[in-house]
């Protein structure tokens, strides 16, 4: 009977630390998986702040992207009114240098005509002023005879 109590007895200290054993077990598990379910939570929480985030940027660049599309269409509609007045202030240029050749070309025969017609006019004077000196010399020379 004593050796059946004692078997009694190692079988139930065998079950019972059986008993605490799983009971630990279960409370690892718990823990585990309340470590586990807050983990889950906290990540949770960062992907939800972190897609706000990513969604913020996206729209963000899209407003940069929309702003550089409309800048670059400025500068190209810019660049080609620049390149249309540099065109025109070209034939312009190109118009008052025609005009300043005709022009000097004007001048430079007006100048010549001008030299020409002073050298017939002194040519003139001159034959004047000898057919003057010669009518003074004859009636100088009338007057004394």
């Amino acid at each position: 009977f004593k050796q059946l109590l004692e078997i009694e007895k190692q079988n139930n200290l065998q079950t019972t630390k059986q008993w605490q054993s799983q009971k630990k077990q279960r409370e690892e598990e718990r823990n585990a998986k309340e470590i586990f379910e807050k983990s889950l939570e906290i990540i949770q929480s960062e992907l939800i702040e972190e897609n706000k985030s990513s969604k913020m940027l996206r729209e963000e660049n899209k407003q940069y992207k929309n702003k550089f599309e409309l800048m670059k269409k400025e500068h190209d509609e810019k660049m080609a009114q620049l390149c249309q007045r540099e065109e025109e202030t070209k034939k312009e240029i190109e118009t008052w240098e025609q005009m300043y050749h005709e022009w000097m070309a004007t001048m430079e025969r007006r100048v010549n005509n001008l030299q020409v017609t002073d050298q017939e006019f002194q040519t003139l004077l001159h034959n004047e002023n000898e057919n003057s000196q010669s009518l003074r010399s004859n009636r100088f020379n009338n007057q004394r005879q």
